[in-house]
């Protein structure tokens, strides 16, 4: 949560990644960007952990606003106490700013 009335999912301190969690409250997650051209696994131990990795990750401006969604279904995730039901490996799908979700679309079809 943030601290000084910020949004806690905008501007994320790159240098502050180390710092956000112990190594043993990691779980692993597998994301993708709206468009599922970029597949990446990372660990996280909460959603604004997640959410400022991803940003790294994927390059994305720290000031971006970001929603964090099941690949699967678009559901959003937007608080830690749904996002620690996530099973490890859950696929997410990482929006920015007006980005929504598709359904996957199956290129044999």
């Amino acid at each position: 949560m943030a601290t000084n009335g910020e949004e806690p999912f905008r501007g994320v301190n790159r240098l502050a990644l180390l710092e956000l969690s112990d190594d043993e409250d990691r779980r692993p997650f597998k994301v993708v960007n709206s468009t599922r051209e970029i597949r990446l696994g990372l660990t996280a131990s909460s959603l604004i952990d997640l959410i400022s990795i991803a940003k790294v990750k994927l390059d994305l401006e720290t000031d971006h606003f970001i929603r964090v969604v099941l690949e699967v279904d678009g559901t959003e995730i937007d608080d830690n106490d749904y996002f620690n039901t996530l099973e490890p490996d859950t696929t997410l799908m990482i929006l920015v700013e007006e980005e929504k979700w598709t359904p996957y679309r199956s290129f044999l079809t």
